[in-house]
């Protein structure tokens, strides 16, 4: 084990680590040294098992934060920012990780139930695409990003391939692209990298939660030359490596993590 990050004093914020991707990624952090912070939107009912996971996260010995909010209101993030800044010191952000899965699943046509509708769009919109923006540019105005900060986010195969039930979260997940692209360009005067994990079929919650998702995975095992679907923790490794000094050079990608599955 590396534990590259340990002595830096260098966090990651995780929005949407409560579970999948976001949560396997903030386990791998913490086991290579990094202080962790998670950003969350959970029931009660739902908080026993969530905390047996973020008790995983302190058993690496790191500072670990948690906030039970809903990270796409404007003045919880806001109210948020300020009380991390008040608990850092010394620390800043090495990377921020976008996990928000907060998207509308209605089909354009149902005969049997409600439609897909406008407000559908820009709610998912908001939440899996803009938040990316808002949460990067309210950091880098409150100076709390490194030198060399990695902003990631998580996108998907639906950003040029169409699934029933899916278009609500295929258009925020364009979008997305397109932010993460642009925060490349724009901020990378400052030191900031911005890339996007294009994840094979992971069988998460945010999954299971897509009409036919169990097709979805079947198909992928067949597709891929590996034989099977893509896990969660394929990914955190990713985010890792994204996260080291080697990977300094990459910048504004969309980086297939799927053992080849995208290819067939």
């Amino acid at each position: 084990m590396e534990n590259q990050f340990r002595d830096n004093n260098y966090w990651a914020l995780i929005l949407g680590g409560s579970s999948g991707i976001g949560l396997a990624s903030a386990l791998k952090l913490s086991k290579e040294g990094m202080n962790i912070i998670v950003i969350h939107r959970n029931s009660r009912s739902e908080m026993q098992a969530i905390n047996n996971s973020f008790a995983e996260i302190i058993d690496n010995k790191v500072q670990f934060i948690s906030f039970n909010i809903d990270a796409g209101n404007s003045e919880k993030r806001k109210q948020t920012i300020e009380e991390l800044k008040s608990q850092f010191g010394e620390g800043k952000l090495k990377c921020m990780i976008h996990s928000i899965a907060k998207g509308n699943l209605k089909a354009m046509v149902d005969a049997n139930g409600p439609e897909l509708q406008k407000d559908d769009f820009m709610i998912t919109l908001e939440a899996m695409a803009i938040s990316l923006y808002e949460w990067t540019k309210d950091l880098f105005k409150e100076n709390m990003f490194t030198k060399d900060t990695r902003i990631l986010s998580f996108t998907s195969e639906g950003n040029t391939k169409a699934y029933k039930n899916y278009s609500a979260v295929s258009v925020a997940k364009v979008a997305l692209e397109a932010i993460s692209r642009n925060i490349a360009l724009e901020f990378a005067p400052f030191g900031i990298r911005s890339n996007c994990i294009q994840a094979g079929v992971t069988d998460t919650r945010s999954l299971r939660m897509i009409p036919g998702s169990e097709k979805m995975k079947e198909i992928a095992m067949h597709r891929n030359p590996f034989g099977k679907i893509t896990t969660a923790e394929d990914v955190a490794n990713v985010v890792y490596l994204l996260c080291k000094d080697e990977a300094t050079w990459i910048n504004g990608a969309i980086i297939p993590v799927d053992g080849g599955e995208s290819i067939v």
